[in-house]
């Protein structure tokens, strides 16, 4: 670390990595939990936030150019996973309003 050496350097690392491993923990838990809560197919496909999500905090964060290429990929993401949020949602809207016919033998 610069300007710290020597124990109190180790004592801010292992507090640094203590944190991260923490925060690992809760997002994997959160990961679990809603892929109990929703239909594993829609749930795993928002997976892919994730890696938006790390170009949004990479540009924040540590001030990193975006590169062309990350843009591009970012922008399929985003219109990817909406895309398939409207279709999940306009059919399971549509399969909610069609009556079901019961037929007696």
């Amino acid at each position: 670390m610069i300007g710290l050496s020597g124990t109190a350097g180790q004592v801010l690392m292992n507090r640094v990595m203590a944190s991260n491993d923490a925060f690992r923990t809760l997002g994997a838990d959160g990961c679990v939990q809603g892929l109990q809560l929703d239909k594993a197919g829609r749930a795993a496909s928002m997976h892919y936030i994730q890696v938006f999500l790390a170009f949004i905090f990479g540009m924040v964060l540590f001030h990193e150019p975006p590169h062309p290429v990350a843009v591009t990929g970012a922008v399929i993401i985003v219109c990817s996973a909406g895309a398939m949020a409207a279709l999940k949602a306009r059919r399971s809207r549509a399969a909610s309003s069609t009556p079901s016919v019961r037929t007696t033998p």
